[in-house]
Order: structure tokens, then sequence, then C-alpha cells
């Protein structure tokens, strides 16, 4: 897991009181909590984008019931895209039955006049329709069965929006306090990003001249910051040394933002 660390720090100046180092009143420090936002955490987003593709082409074929030997026979092969996304590489396929010659086609066949009659009819839009009109001479008196079969390919896809969380931490505090005293530090944790930014950490690495309950490394959850959110943390410690001290705090994410 990529974890990428802004960094914020404060130096800190710790006095003595008349020159003595001692503690003249007892603290008691307060732990970290968020100070702008008391609702309850927002579910982390689970959005999926979907492009819903439902391909769909119908044929239809109508003509004469009958017709006497020597006549014309002429009939109509109708594609139609019934479907919600464009179908390509429609083909459409005749078969000239026995007893029966072809005479010509609207639009020409492919290939010649048959038996086997195709048609290419590229891409068809959804609600587009195409007509293809046939002329056979009946030869012989039998009944003539013409199946005309339509094949086509389909496309689905998916829209993802890439998105970049980026975090940004500053930190303010006292410039100096007397040993013995509170030293409260706000750190407000900024997402300037278009993306949510997931398990947000807290670190404050606290010098030797302070001093927190849970030690020298102060940690906090603040959970997910969202595109323009900002979390204000309080950290209250005790001064518990004289000196100069630089009070440094990171702040990590998943995924690497």
């Amino acid at each position: 897991m990529k974890r990428s660390v802004a960094y914020a720090g404060l130096m800190l100046v710790l006095a003595l009181i008349g020159g003595f180092g001692l503690v003249l009143g007892q603290v008691q420090p307060v732990l970290l909590k968020p100070t702008t936002d008391d609702s309850p955490p927002r579910p982390l987003p689970t959005e999926v984008g979907r492009v819903a593709a439902t391909p769909a082409v119908q044929i239809d074929k109508t003509g004469p019931h009958v017709i006497n030997v020597g006549e014309t026979l002429v009939y109509e092969i109708a594609v139609r895209n019934v479907g919600t996304v464009a179908v390509g590489e429609v083909r459409v396929v005749d078969e000239v039955p026995a007893g029966a010659r072809f005479l010509g086609a609207e639009p020409p066949p492919e290939g010649g006049a048959g038996p086997r009659l195709s048609w290419s009819l590229g891409t068809l839009a959804p609600g587009v329709e195409q007509r293809i009109k046939v002329r056979l001479q009946a030869v012989q008196p039998i009944e003539l069965r013409a199946t005309a079969t339509v094949t086509f390919s389909a496309s689905a896809a998916v829209a993802t929006r890439i998105t970049e969380p980026r975090l940004r931490l500053v930190k303010t505090g006292p410039e100096s306090v007397q040993v013995g005293e509170p030293a409260v530090f706000q750190l407000t944790i900024t997402n300037t990003g278009t993306g949510p930014a997931h398990h947000v950490i807290l670190r404050d690495h606290l010098p030797p001249g302070l001093r927190h309950p849970q030690g020298e490394l102060v940690e906090t959850d603040v959970g997910t910051l969202h595109p323009g959110e900002a979390r204000t943390i309080t950290l209250t410690t005790t001064a518990v040394h004289a000196g100069r001290f630089v009070n440094q705090a990171t702040v990590t994410a998943e995924g690497g933002v």
C-alpha cells in the first residue's frame, strides 16, 4: 500500500519560571479530537460507472401468399435495430428456394445471383431500418420457402472518471510557553484534490519538551476526506522541559495520495 506524507512543524520555546525548572501546577492533557465536524463519518463512495448496452435486431419478410407459375414473386426483407445501442457489421443472407429463379434485388446482393444472396448493411443506429426488395420468378408449381437471416455485432463500454486526492496540512500553535503550562496546537487537514482521500492518518512526533498521554507519537485516524473537505484536530500537550524544540506532524492516506 502506497502512502504519501505531508509535513507541518512548529518551533516552540519553553521557558523556566523565575529561573527554577519547577512545575507550578498540574495541567490535564486533552486527547486528540476533531473540532469542526461532529457528524458521523460518511460512507466511502462506491459509485461504478456503467453504460447499459441492449443490442437487438429484428428481421421481417413479407410477400404474396399465392402466385401462378411464370409470374414474378416480389418480397421485402426489413431489418430494424430495436435495441438501445448501435449495432455493427449487419449482414443479411437470403436463400433462393428450389423452384424459383432470381431476377434481381434492390439493393443488388453481393457476389452474384445466388442461390445464396447476401447484403452487408454496415452499422444501424437505434431505431434505424433498412429494406431489401427481392424479385424471383416461379418456375415450378410448388410451395416456395425462402428464409432470411441477419447477423450483427455489438459492443459495450464502461465510463470511469479518474480522480486524484491531495492532502495539505497546516499546523498552528504558540511560539513560546512556560514549563508546566499547556501547549495547544491546531492541525488542519484539507483535501485540495478531485477525489476522496481514504483512511487519513495524522501523526504528531512530539519533541522531548512536550508530553502527551499517548507518548512521543500521537496518532489519530481522521477517516475519509472528500474533495474540498477540511478537518481540524486539536492537540493539547504539556510543556515539561525548557529549550528550543521543533514539533513535527505528518499526514498520510491510502493509495499514494
